[in-house]
């Protein structure tokens, strides 16, 4: 779409052009969309008009391309989410007279991602249940992660413990940290399915 701006709201302006592609996100064709500037807005989700305005305004006063996520109502009355990004237009006066954006649709990843953190959180809830600490290490940035039932079972608060692989083999005990770090290391080297790691924490307590 391509939008000019017509008064303060970042939101409103008048729609030049829209392209095909939208009708098969919203149901509207863009001659509706023309017609009626304000269709495009009352389409969006009202739970994220705040947002949408803030970084629309936030990419305006910036003059540089940016990205907007929201819901958008369809014909049919259903939310799809899209992701749109947008150029602002900048008149010779060095003005922001307008914008284009491209929008696509990423209600499947959005649907996904929301399943996934809700399988999250239903293991994190199965695992504090239970007794259970879990962490897990990302080898590419060195991160780690540590449950709270982890750094609880250890002595230790959320707060106390950061994303550090240190902060888990400094509280090895000194007899078994070496053997530890080598059993993970040769895991490293030749993965198998079934890895076990047995070695004694020491609570509240970290070694050199």
């Amino acid at each position: 779409f391509y939008k000019v701006l017509t008064q303060d709201d970042p939101l409103r302006g008048q729609v030049r052009f829209v392209s095909q592609r939208a009708q098969t996100i919203t149901g509207h064709s863009p001659e509706e969309f023309i017609r009626d500037p304000e269709l495009w807005i009352k389409s969006v989700h009202p739970d994220d008009l705040p947002a949408l305005a803030e970084s629309t305004q936030a990419i305006l006063s910036s003059g540089a391309p940016g990205t907007r996520e929201y819901r958008i109502r369809s014909r049919d009355g259903g939310y799809r989410w899209v992701e749109d990004r947008v150029v602002p237009q900048i008149n010779l006066q060095n003005k922001v007279i307008g914008y284009q954006g491209v929008a696509r649709d990423v209600t499947e990843r959005k649907q996904a991602e929301s399943a996934f953190r809700e399988t999250q959180e239903r293991l994190l809830r199965v695992a504090s249940a239970g007794n259970i600490g879990l962490w897990e290490w990302e080898l590419a940035t060195n991160e780690v992660y540590y449950s709270s039932e982890y750094k609880r079972q250890i002595g230790y608060a959320d707060h106390e413990i950061t994303n550090d692989l240190d902060e888990w083999q400094s509280r090895i005990h000194p007899d078994d940290r070496d053997q530890a770090v080598q059993d993970m290391q040769r895991y490293l080297t030749n993965p198998r399915p079934n890895y076990q790691l047995q070695y004694r924490p020491h609570p509240r307590k970290v070694f050199g």
